[in-house]
């Protein structure tokens, strides 16, 4: 597949899902479906690890499909950055680098 030139062919590379979290926050998590599977994704503020892996289970995208690479944490507030070490010790997901607050 040819890289993305520009905002609108990057939009269309990317899959974005948007995940309720906790009561009032939400986590974002990006989808690379130009990549051969597995495919590779980030998350940004999993604060509620649980709502993000159903979220995953339920878009098809569990252990063999994705590779995950990298979390995103826009504060070290624990709203935003709570998850992250729950992240890391699900089997499949503790390779991946943490951006931000820890």
């Amino acid at each position: 597949a040819a890289a993305a030139s520009g905002p609108a062919e990057a939009a269309e590379a990317a899959e974005v899902l948007i995940v309720p979290t906790l009561d009032d926050n939400y986590c974002y998590i990006l989808v690379d479906r130009t990549a051969p599977p597995p495919f590779p994704l980030a998350f940004v503020d999993p604060s509620d690890p649980e709502a993000v892996f159903a979220a995953l289970e339920s878009a098809a995208l569990g252990p063999g499909a994705v590779k995950p690479v990298a979390i995103f944490t826009t504060h070290h507030h624990w709203d935003h950055a709570g998850g992250n070490a729950e992240m890391l010790k699900r089997p499949g997901f503790e390779g991946m680098r943490v951006y931000g607050g820890k």
